[in-house]
């Protein structure tokens, strides 16, 4: 079965009565993908979307690698008590953890987004749509991908910080450039 590596960016602050929704939109996805491939995914493990997507892989024991923006023990400090035990618990279980950034490099979650960005075949982005030009955020996450002629399945997703959706919640799109 030929290998695929799919990268994960996406919201931090996503709401927590679509998190049932979202998994079962990224179930599905990642079940047709596993049907045509051998799956390795890359994820920051980052509290909200990448959490998320930790919980679905690993209910359906798919192969995932921590690429961890710093190392463990400082990166934890970003985390409330709650998502600091998912996050020890997904890094646990992921087949390596790799730290991309040490502390005091500039913008240390952009290391670990370039590092999926050049790494991955396709990126799955759960995105509300909205173009924000933070380095190592989710639209930039999606634009670097796009400049290496790669795949984006974008899952439309709402964010707290924010009242823009660029379409129905859930709905998935495939972006290419």
């Amino acid at each position: 079965m030929k290998k695929l590596v799919v990268g994960i960016t996406g919201h931090r602050d996503i709401y927590e009565e679509d998190q049932f929704e979202l998994y079962q939109v990224l179930k599905k996805l990642f079940k047709k993908l596993k049907t045509k491939y051998d799956l390795t995914v890359l994820n920051s493990l980052a509290s909200g979307s990448d959490s998320l997507v930790a919980h679905v892989i690993l209910d359906m024991k798919i192969k995932y690698q921590a690429i961890l923006p710093l190392d463990l023990d400082i990166y934890q400090l970003d985390f409330d008590h709650i998502d600091r035990i998912d996050l020890y618990d997904f890094v646990n279980h992921a087949e390596t953890a790799k730290v991309i950034s040490k502390e005091g490099d500039h913008n240390v979650y952009y290391h670990a987004s370039k590092y999926i960005v050049d790494n991955c075949d396709i990126l799955i982005a759960l995105w509300n749509g909205e173009k924000q030009e933070l380095e190592g955020g989710t639209y930039h996450t999606i634009n670097q991908v796009l400049e290496q002629n790669k795949k984006v399945f974008h899952i439309i997703t709402r964010r707290k910080s924010s009242s823009f959706l660029s379409g129905n919640n859930f709905e998935v799109r495939e972006i290419k450039k």
